[in-house]
């Protein structure tokens, strides 16, 4: 039994990783002790170490059950988007799923493999449009933000920011066409796959359209019509269309006359709607409550159901018994109607659930912002183990200068403090009145200095973890925080434009380098400074979000050179303002990010008018390693790549769950520590490393 029971769990690893394998089969080592070395189990321990003892190419060790293990209700994680899930649609027998997305691809899945079988775009040229956008959301294509299927399984719906669409899914092309509809923000279909409906429109427009799919053309047009704000859900069954808007109410609508018959009120805008028992129920989701309706009196048919967080989607099981919500934070509600309480909650997307759709009764699949879709077994309720962490988006990471301990902070106002060997959670830090969003060890790693987005910094004893005292002075977030070469001294940068020194013994400001006196005529200087860091002999490097990096006489408070990103090339140099940078050991260059997950490497020895060209995509934060010959980075998508530097080609790789947000290397360049955006802390170790210039070739193992 228990035999099985590991044999199930390691098939289950291999499912829940295939989308990773696929594209990258040199993982299956990672994969596997990621997923599986929870389990303390004696008959996995020859397969782990199997694993760790890969030496088919450099690679990132992962030394903590990082990813999610099998056993829980997650049984596929879909992932090739590059941008936001809006929409999900399943089609009727279950097999397909399509996901609709900010990067301007409809992309069809199959359910059963996780295996993508097509990817449609509008665009004949979009991996040339893919590259000269970010990587990340690639606002300037024309991003989908509805979809659904209809019934006898030959059209897709599709509502978009620039056109209203009927694809033709036998043969993926785009058929009946309209741009006079749009924005269309939600679509749906009636039983008999004979009519569509597209609602959408801004901030005071409503558009409302109902379309005939036989002929092809508008049956009727409700637009102006009613609601006084933008649609942005519809629900359809039978005769009865249910609409909820930005204007803080839903409508009930007959869709053969296009007459009204109710109004529900809200005290916000209704993101999510449903129809249920043939169109007599009526269900709304406003902020965080959803209400049920008797659509026939307008009246609510029992109290709201209350949710952590906003909903942003719903639906209703096929026998109309559970409703299923996916909310802001990331998690997923199912509902019993009848006895109005939750019986199941599912975690795992690090943004919000913007989309939900039953597969079958005991399947579902949801998308969300973190730009994955999922596809859960609901009858798989066995409880997975809570790992440390912070509740919520870890914003920095930090390792002590001996690399015995690290440091995070995050969403939830805590300072973490961990054991780096083994890697453990020591301790929990509480005092910050608002999200930690910098962190540093210093005064001889006896300190840790962190900094909230309140803009206040705390002193606390490594040891210990007392509170040694509040730093104060700044008046808007803390952005970075680095502790200096020489003395008990930090250095702390802030969105308010300013740095401060400080002494960390006598707990003091010593001095504040007003930036915004020292930047260059006509900068469209905003956004403070967002990061720092300190050079060897004691010159100072900022970035700032005006896409500008700038060397500075600490002592002196000269600003002695700017390095401008200039105009972005091909939209792979930065576009949007720098949010952190780190210098290689010796200093001689810099390394910034963009808000846009772009890099850049900066010479510091050479005029800022002489830079070379070397710049990037798909990099949130960067860290060099290995004596500045190569770097770390880590992304939204989930990716950690270690990168030459020299030709910016990836070395080695690891790809996670979760989107991520911090990174730090310790000094030796042993371990890495990622942040991820769901809290979770997780300890990487580099192994089989490149020397300089030797190229190496991956064998799976």
């Amino acid at each position: 039994m228990h035999a099985a029971l590991d044999l199930r769990r390691i098939e289950e690893a291999l499912d829940l990783s295939v989308r990773v394998l696929a594209r990258h089969p040199q993982e299956l080592a990672a994969q596997l002790i990621g997923r599986l070395s929870g389990f303390n189990r004696p008959a996995l321990e020859p397969l782990l170490g199997k694993a760790g003892a890969w030496k088919g190419a450099p690679w990132l060790r992962p030394l903590t059950s990082c990813l999610t293990p099998p056993g829980g209700g997650l049984r596929h994680l879909l992932t090739g988007h590059v941008a936001p899930v809006n929409a999900v649609a399943v089609s009727r027998s279950g097999k397909t799923a399509i996901s609709a997305s900010n990067d301007g691809t409809l992309r069809v899945w199959d359910l059963h493999t996780a295996e993508l079988l097509h990817r449609w775009t509008p665009h004949e040229d979009y991996e040339e449009l893919l590259q000269a956008s970010r990587s990340d959301e690639p606002w300037m294509m024309d991003a989908f933000l509805a979809v659904a299927i209809t019934p006898d399984e030959r059209y897709a719906v599709v509502g978009g920011w620039e056109e209203f669409v009927i694809w033709d899914l036998e043969d993926g092309t785009p058929g009946q066409r309209s741009s006079a509809l749009r924005p269309v923000f939600a679509v749906a279909v009636s039983q008999d796959s004979k009519v569509a409906v597209a609602g959408g429109g801004g901030l005071n427009q409503a558009i409302l359209t109902i379309w005939d799919l036989e002929r092809g053309e508008e049956r009727l047009s409700l637009t102006g019509v009613g609601h006084t704000g933008g649609i942005r859900t519809v629900a359809l069954s039978g005769h009865r269309l249910l609409t909820g808007s930005l204007d803080n109410t839903a409508r009930v609508w007959d869709i053969a006359t296009g007459a009204e018959e109710q109004t529900l009120k809200h005290a916000a805008p209704v993101l999510a709607v449903c129809l249920v028992s043939e169109g007599r129920t009526a269900i709304t989701a406003s902020n965080e409550l959803v209400r049920t309706w008797d659509v026939a009196t307008g009246s609510e048919t029992g109290p709201a159901l209350s949710h952590p967080s906003v909903v942003r989607s719903a639906t209703v099981n096929p026998g109309g018994h559970t409703l299923v919500v996916g909310t802001e934070d990331g998690t997923v509600h199912l509902w019993d109607l009848a006895r109005r309480e939750v019986v199941q909650v599912l975690s795992g997307h690090s943004g919000a659930v913007t989309a939900v759709a039953f597969a079958t009764e005991e399947r579902l699949v949801s998308g969300s912002a973190d730009a994955t879709v999922r596809l859960w077994d609901l009858t798989r309720t066995a409880p997975i183990a809570a790992r440390p962490g912070h509740d919520g988006r870890v914003h920095a990471v930090a390792f002590a200068a001996d690399g015995r301990h690290a440091a995070s902070g995050g969403e939830d106002m805590t300072v973490r403090v961990w054991a780096t060997d083994p890697p453990r959670e020591l301790r929990i830090l509480r005092g910050h009145r608002g999200p930690v969003t910098a962190i540093a060890f210093g005064a001889g790693d006896s300190r840790i200095v962190s900094g909230s987005r309140d803009g206040s910094l705390m002193l606390w004893d490594l040891e210990s973890g007392e509170h040694r005292g509040a730093l104060l002075g700044h008046t808007d977030a803390i952005t970075a925080i680095a502790g200096t070469p020489h003395g008990p001294f930090a250095l702390s940068a802030s969105r308010d434009n300013t740095v401060r020194v400080w002494d960390l013994e006598r707990v003091e400001p010593v001095a504040t380098l007003d930036v915004r006196s020292y930047v260059r005529a006509g900068s469209t200087w905003g956004g403070g400074v967002g990061g720092l860091a300190i050079l060897p002999d004691g010159r100072l490097v900022t970035c700032s979000h005006d896409r500008e990096v700038q060397l500075w006489d600490l002592y002196g408070a000269t600003c002695l050179a700017q390095y401008h990103a200039g105009v972005p090339v091909g939209r792979r140099d930065h576009f949007q303002g720098i949010q952190c940078l780190a210098l290689t050991p010796d200093g001689s260059r810099a390394i910034s990010c963009g808000e846009d997950e772009t890099f850049r490497i900066w010479d510091l020895t050479a005029s800022p008018h002489d830079q070379p060209s070397y710049y990037g995509h798909g990099a949130g934060r960067i860290v060099p390693i290995a004596e500045g010959r190569l770097f770390v980075t880590t992304a939204k998508s989930g990716e950690v790549k270690v990168c030459n530097t020299k030709t910016l080609k990836t070395v080695a790789l690891f790809s996670m769950d979760s989107a991520l947000s911090a990174c730090a290397v310790s000094p030796s360049s042993a371990l890495v520590v990622v942040g991820d955006t769901a809290g979770g802390v997780h300890f990487l170790r580099p192994l089989k490393l490149p020397a300089a210039g030797r190229a190496t070739r991956a064998t799976s193992p």
